[in-house]
């Protein structure tokens, strides 16, 4: 049975489960509380040492790297990383047992790019990237005012416990002239968002709310 708590800030009221209770200290009714409470206080590892203070040299080897490659990614750091033996008959005793196939037994070994069946001309580069500008992120924020925050199919809002999602009404690919109009988004919560792409709803074409409600 959900436990009544208020929130440390504000003092609004929460219903919340009592696992959450265990496991956090405090409960807050939604970020701008949460940071608000935690401003001036020190972090978990202030003052800590070993990893977590770096020496100069380090530190200047790291820029050097960026400076040189200025895409450079975090999994790059590992790159010439070698397994150990141990390591190595772990992962052979584990595709052993659940009987998965691995390197040039797997039929997907090697087909990259084009000879990948879900390759779709590298799209997924300028979409995040698409989706990290300013103006998509001025559209999403102009969907969600409109709808006061609120799905707009099972009415759920962030202290719902949900994630909401500015969906397109018509299609994002298809319509690329329309992919920052506000009257073509709609504030949809993270599990109807996965409804409305199922393809019992054909891929994003809202059928009725009740419809989807039902499934």
């Amino acid at each position: 049975m959900p436990f009544k708590i208020n929130c440390p800030v504000c003092g609004i009221e929460l219903r919340v489960k009592p696992s959450k209770v265990k496991r956090q200290k405090n409960v807050f009714c939604s970020r701008k509380c949460k940071y608000s409470y935690q401003k001036g206080k020190p972090t978990w590892n202030d003052g800590m040492k070993g990893i977590y203070n770096l020496s100069e040299e380090h530190k200047e080897n790291i820029k050097k790297s960026i400076k040189d490659n200025p895409k450079i990614k975090a999994t790059q750091f590992k790159k010439g990383f070698k397994w150990s033996e141990k390591n190595k008959s772990k992962r052979i005793d584990t595709i052993k047992e659940r009987k998965s196939l691995s390197g040039e037994k797997n039929g997907m070994y090697g087909r990259s790019k084009e000879k990948n069946p879900n390759w779709q001309g590298g799209l997924s580069y300028w979409r995040k990237e698409f989706y990290n500008s300013i103006p998509y992120k001025e559209w999403q924020k102009g969907v969600f005012k409109r709808d006061n925050y609120k799905c707009q199919i099972c009415q759920t809002t962030k202290r719902g416990g949900k994630i909401l999602h500015a969906h397109h009404i018509k299609s994002f690919a298809k319509y690329p002239e329309l992919r920052l109009n506000i009257n073509n988004g709609l504030t949809l919560c993270n599990t109807c968002h996965s409804k409305v792409h199922s393809k019992q709803f054909q891929i994003g074409k809202i059928i009725t709310t009740s419809l989807l409600m039902e499934f």
